[in-house]
């Protein structure tokens, strides 16, 4: 067929040019539904125009979501939350990125919908999510066949009181469906006091929120202030577990004890951005009194780390430390922005001993209360004040304003027995001062601003 014996392609040597990415639709699709769901106005830029973003912006209009195009852009008013209409049909189409949030969706807030689409879509497996969601409480029923579309959604009577448990291999639409329509369930605790879903949930937000703002970071800065920026980013992780990390680079890797020390105290000021992160998810009220000793202890380990960051050999800040992949407690691995599983596993340590310590505090009073915060800051220091904000609340001389101060000392006597075991007395020597003077600060300002 070919009179040729062989084609010879020579190596590329440049190529140039400028290419214009489309969008993805999944995420297009579940920033518009985001964006009608929460309460102000959102511009959308650079929006995927396909079927299934046609479909999405077409239902949110039929739910009396404002929707205006603006050029290369979609300017959405959201409904806060609550629906402006409370029946109606939607057709679908063939897009699986449209109907699967707005199954969860609209099956929380409730009301009388039918969802359809084309045959195939009505060929679409979707039962994973309905069985979910009818867990909670829901009510959906499947017009023709189990577990597939048209789908009819009414008013649920919500159940709180049991986890939600769903598939996560057949598709993260199913999850993703859920951590968007689960903010929107009712504000109230379960038990009493000790367990909100709607904080959890908000606690789960703010963590993958600060997951990806840490990722970035690191991916931006990382090339010229390596320690610093990947044990700033670690801490948000977890403050020890970098602490642990820096000593072993100290021990087996024979990096400089100083420098490695003022990573550690870096990673203290994620420690001292999440007190006031878990503060404001699980009682605002508190932030009166933490916002400010915190950030003044963040202001001081942050000048103390990067002091001893710079002071350090010039030889030295050439070694890079990556962030420490810590299994179950947040870390994206495999270069990820976020790990789903990671921040559910954080907010699930921080509810369950939330549950334990509120358990102690009915068995044993305030004794208990102040105990159980005190064994769980041995290991995580949010989980232990996030058990101490839920449980009481920020009155002068209480019982709690001391179980915050005391959890702080114990956490970073924790520290420093890791730092000690990790990186021997050298990396202990150097970190220890930083990390006492600022939790000292810490503490005692938390005493102060509650009287």
């Amino acid at each position: 067929m070919y009179t040729t014996a062989f084609l010879d392609l020579p190596a590329l040597q440049s190529a140039g040019g400028t290419l214009q990415l489309p969008g993805s639709k999944s995420i297009s699709n579940r920033v518009l539904l985001l964006a009608a769901l929460c309460s102000g106005r959102t511009t959308v830029l650079d929006l995927l125009d396909s079927d299934d973003t046609r479909v999405m912006l077409e239902a949110l209009r039929a739910l009396g979501c404002s929707v205006v195009h603006d050029g290369n852009s979609v300017v959405i008013d959201g409904m806060g939350g609550e629906l402006r209409v409370h029946q109606g049909q939607l057709f679908m189409g063939n897009a699986g990125t449209a109907i699967r949030p707005l199954t969860a969706a609209l099956a929380v807030m409730g009301g009388d919908f039918e969802l359809r689409g084309v045959p195939r879509m009505h060929e679409r497996p979707i039962g994973d999510l309905v069985d979910a969601l009818r867990q909670l409480g829901c009510q959906i029923d499947c017009l023709e066949q189990e577990g597939y579309p048209p789908l009819r959604i009414g008013r649920p009577t919500l159940r709180l009181d049991q986890p939600i448990r769903v598939r996560g291999d057949v598709s993260s639409q199913f999850l993703t469906a859920l951590l968007m329509a689960l903010p929107l369930v009712p504000d109230r605790p379960l038990w009493g006091t000790p367990l909100n879903p709607h904080k959890v949930v908000q606690l789960l937000v703010l963590l993958l929120a600060v997951q990806s703002l840490a990722h970035l970071a690191g991916r931006l800065l990382a090339a010229r202030h390596a320690v610093a920026v990947s044990a700033l980013a670690s801490g948000f992780v977890s403050s020890t577990a970098t602490i642990a990390t820096l000593g072993l680079a100290v021990r087996e890797q024979g990096a400089s004890p100083r420098l490695m020390a003022g990573g550690g105290l870096l990673s203290c000021v994620s420690t001292q951005i999440q007190l006031l992160l878990v503060a404001a998810a699980m009682q605002p009220a508190w932030l009166a009194r933490l916002w400010l000793p915190a950030l003044l202890g963040a202001l001081v380990v942050a000048v103390w780390g990067w002091a001893l960051v710079r002071g350090a050999h010039t030889g030295d800040d050439g070694l890079a430390v990556s962030s420490p992949r810590i299994e179950g407690l947040g870390a994206g691995g495999d270069d990820r922005m976020f790990s789903l599983r990671g921040a559910a596993a954080v907010a699930a340590l921080l509810s369950g001993i939330q549950l334990a310590v509120h358990a102690l505090q009915r068995w044993l009073g305030d004794a208990g209360l102040v105990a159980g915060a005190l064994v769980a800051a041995l290991a995580d220091l949010h989980s232990a004040l996030a058990a101490v904000l839920a449980a009481t609340a920020p009155v002068p001389g209480a019982v709690g304003v001391w179980a915050v101060a005391l959890a702080l000392l114990v956490h970073a006597a924790s520290k420093s027995l890791t730092a000690g075991f990790a990186g021997g007395r050298s990396y202990l020597r150097w970190l220890a001062p930083g990390l006492w003077l600022h939790t000292l600060l810490v503490s005692a300002g938390v005493v102060w601003f509650s009287f």
